[in-house]
């Protein structure tokens, strides 16, 4: 019944969220600036969608779980310094920060933050047993993917398919 939240709503961030829906999350949220991503999130019903463009997310997290409440998990499918201080800013007392965009940069931030016994930790790998579980989760109906599914291009426009991503 823990709430989260997932930086990021492409396909990583909405497969994260789909999957802490159906392992019995109560309140998952998201937060995505892409317009064409949150038309698409906006698909699946009981996702809290922020657009960190119009408003803080931090305050609008702070409206939705209330004052004294925040994220027991935040997964960062982003992986900047700007979405980690988010994430620290929502973090509830005792909860994890994942970050699943793991690339090479440094990030800095006050020791304190980490008080009330909060966790930073990452994945960014899979095993042949997570994608077994993955597929049962799609095959069951749990996660749905079609969705994500907004254009079909051919192989030329390659280019073009990744700029509608961003």
């Amino acid at each position: 019944g823990a709430s989260a939240l997932c930086i990021g709503g492409g396909p990583a961030g909405l497969g994260i969220a789909q999957v802490l829906r159906a392992k019995g999350s109560d309140r998952v949220l998201l937060s995505e600036p892409s317009p064409l991503a949150r038309q698409v999130i906006d698909a699946f019903e009981g996702f809290v969608v922020i657009d960190p463009g119009r408003q803080g997310v931090p305050s609008a997290v702070c409206a939705i779980l209330g004052e004294h409440g925040g994220c027991q998990a935040v997964f960062d499918t982003v992986g900047i310094q700007e979405t980690l201080d988010t994430a620290l800013a929502v973090l509830a007392e005792s909860g994890i920060y994942v970050n699943v965009a793991v690339h090479s940069t440094d990030f800095t931030f006050n020791a304190l933050e980490l008080g009330a016994e909060r966790i930073l930790t990452s994945s960014c790998n899979s095993s042949y047993s997570d994608i077994a579980r993955a597929a049962a989760l799609i095959d069951a109906g749990a996660v749905d993917v079609k969705p994500w599914i907004t254009h079909r291009m051919p192989l030329e426009e390659v280019n073009r398919a990744f700029e509608l991503l961003l």
